[in-house]
């Protein structure tokens, strides 16, 4: 028999005020079951509805992530770009610092320095000279014309002094205004530069100990553009003259 026969019996067994009462609880319970169901349909509701949005902004993060991850890399590589334009442009200040101190700035103390009955001049002296010149030129002031003057001490002294400062301030106005902390650097030490980034100068000996610093070296974004020229003595080595 039936659950619902069973209940039917049941119910026309009762006398009719317990068969009311009964009625009665039982559409109760009918409407809150319908109630709940209705709750229950619509959290069913809502959670789908919130499980699709948690997935659309799942997929919202991972685009924006992309992008992100897609404007960094355009930043980098722009930033890569700059610091690659820097380097050209610190380059060609470094190529034009080395061929002012290997032609004008040589040429000009070369002739500033007596010659022998040989018609030769001393190396060293041409060196020591020269580095004298470029410590005013490069140093942390200022080129001042007056002390290149009195260092040449020539017939041709002050046009030559007032040629060499206007070249020297030209070169270290480019390199401030390039920025990427340009350096002319004196210092002979271990700590200031590595044994490949200075050479030696004037024909000073190759394996030589370097002793002074003829030009100092060209270094801007931490990197060495344009090598130190240096003295280098070897004990081995008689210290010679140059030519004309």
């Amino acid at each position: 028999m039936s659950s619902s026969s069973d209940l039917f019996e049941y119910m026309a067994g009762l006398d009719p005020d317990d068969r009311e009462d009964l009625e009665t609880l039982m559409m109760h319970f009918a409407g809150i079951i319908k109630r709940k169901t209705r709750r229950i349909e619509a959290l069913e509701k809502d959670y789908r509805e919130l499980r699709g949005e948690l997935q659309k902004l799942k997929q919202e993060v991972k685009d924006q992530g992309e992008k992100i991850q897609h404007l960094l890399a355009r930043q980098n590589q722009q930033r890569m770009d700059v610091a690659t334009d820097q380097d050209v442009h610190h380059h060609n200040i470094a190529e034009a610092y080395r061929n002012f101190r290997e032609q004008q700035l040589l040429t000009t103390v070369r002739r500033s320095i007596p010659r022998t009955g040989a018609g030769r001049i001393d190396r060293r002296e041409l060196a020591e000279r020269m580095s004298a010149v470029c410590s005013e030129l490069f140093g942390q002031a200022l080129p001042d014309v007056q002390a290149i003057k009195d260092i040449l001490s020539g017939a041709a002294a002050d046009e030559d002094a007032e040629r060499l400062c206007a070249t020297a301030a030209e070169l270290r106005r480019r390199a401030e205004y390039l920025g990427g902390d340009p350096a002319w650097v004196f210092g002979s030490s271990l700590e200031s530069l590595s044994p490949d980034q200075r050479e030696p100068g004037l024909g000073a000996p190759e394996e030589g100990d370097p002793e002074f610093v003829i030009a100092p070296a060209y270094r801007a974004r931490g990197k060495v553009h344009c090598t130190q020229l240096v003295w280098t003595t070897n004990p081995d080595t008689a210290e010679g003259t140059a030519g004309p």
